[in-house]
C-alpha cells in the first residue's frame, strides 16, 4: 500500500474548508448561509470578473507499506467459487501488463 501526505498552508486549509462547507450542504433551514470565497489570484483587468480558485505549492511525502493479510485478526477472503492460480510467469510487456516494477515492490 503506498500511503502519501501532503502539505498545505492554513490559508488554503480554510479556503477548501469554506468550499466544501458550502457545496456539501443541501438547503436546510440548518444550513450554513452562503458567503463569498476569498480567493488569491487576483484578475490584472480592474474591470475584469473576479477570479475564483487559490494558488497553492505543496510538498508531499509517500511511504511504501507492505501488509501482511495472513496476520490480520481476520481471515483473508478466499473465493471457493473459482480455482486459484499459483503459477509464476516473467514480467514481459504485453496489452495487460508490464516489465516495469512498481516502486517499492518487493
Amino acid at each position: 500500500m503506498r500511503i502519501g501526505q501532503q502539505s498545505m498552508s492554513r490559508g488554503a486549509y480554510q479556503y477548501w474548508q469554506a468550499i466544501q462547507n458550502i457545496t456539501s450542504n443541501v438547503g436546510s433551514v440548518f444550513d450554513v448561509a452562503p458567503a463569498t470565497f476569498t480567493s488569491n489570484l487576483h484578475n490584472a483587468s480592474p474591470t475584469g470578473p473576479p477570479l475564483l480558485g487559490f494558488f497553492q505549492v505543496s510538498a508531499r511525502l509517500e511511504k511504501v507499506v507492505y501488509i501482511n493479510r495472513l496476520r490480520a485478526p481476520l481471515r483473508p477472503f478466499v473465493n471457493v467459487e473459482y480455482p486459484y492460480w499459483n503459477i509464476c510467469e516473467p514480467c514481459t510487456e504485453s496489452l495487460y501488463r508490464t516489465a516495469l516494477r512498481p516502486v517499492g515492490w518487493q
